[in-house]
């Protein structure tokens, strides 16, 4: 019998400082998840599943609180779930069910939609180029990549190894349930500036300058399903 090596995957931030930390999937990983569930309003994280429900692959978080002196780059405020379905029948219902809850199918191929992207990252070529502000590639990147999309979709980029925008294999759909703009953390999971006001980011489209974005990927191929949520 094949044995598998899995583990758990969490970082988390506190005034800026990130640190990675390995877990196996026992007690410290069913309670890191449920603590990062904590963080989000329950109605924006309700179709993420229970621990003992699924058959977990590894869990990715980023929860920062940041002050503010701030200059490192902020990540967007997400939470992804691999799973592992252990039959084709199981992953079939799930996806049934899912089709029925969703309100957009976008194939990872697809380039119109919005990237929850940090600050002051921009995505190029598939890989992140970290440039100044100021920088003419910079605003140039912006425009081609978030400010002139006309989607209201907002998606993360996923830890994974695939070539597309959102680092998803191609053998991917994403499914959205719903992108809203507004705050939705309490104000130091965003960037807080000198007059303790938050930050716009400048990556993000004007009527999309913070909100939240969730719902699930999905791999036929591989009978996999990531449920995922963002907050920017």
């Amino acid at each position: 019998m094949k044995r598998i090596s899995i583990f758990f995957i969490v970082l988390i931030s506190v005034s800026c400082t990130q640190k990675e930390q390995v877990y196996d999937f026992s007690k410290d990983g069913r309670e890191m998840y449920n603590e990062s569930l904590s963080t989000f309003p329950a109605s924006i994280v309700s179709h993420f599943p229970q621990w003992n429900r699924v058959n977990v692959i590894s869990v990715s978080s980023n929860i920062s609180k940041h002050n503010m002196a701030s200059t490192i780059s902020k990540l967007p405020t997400y939470l992804f779930l691999n799973t592992l379905c252990k039959t084709k029948n199981d992953y079939y219902n799930i996806k049934s069910k899912i089709e029925k809850e969703v309100k957009h199918i976008i194939n990872v191929l697809d380039t119109n939609y919005i990237l929850a992207l940090e600050m002051p990252t921009i995505w190029k070529d598939y890989a992140p180029t970290y440039v100044n502000y100021d920088d003419s590639v910079f605003e140039k990147e912006l425009i081609g990549r978030n400010i002139n999309k006309v989607s209201n979709i907002v998606l993360p980029i996923f830890d994974d190894s695939g070539t597309t925008p959102t680092k998803l294999p191609e053998d991917y759909k994403i499914y959205c349930i719903d992108s809203k703009s507004g705050l939705f953390l309490d104000k130091t999971y965003y960037y807080i500036d000198t007059t303790n006001d938050i930050k716009v980011i400048p990556v993000m489209p004007e009527m999309l300058k913070h909100g939240y974005s969730r719902g699930y990927a999905l791999s036929d191929k591989q009978q996999r399903i990531v449920y995922w949520v963002v907050v920017w």
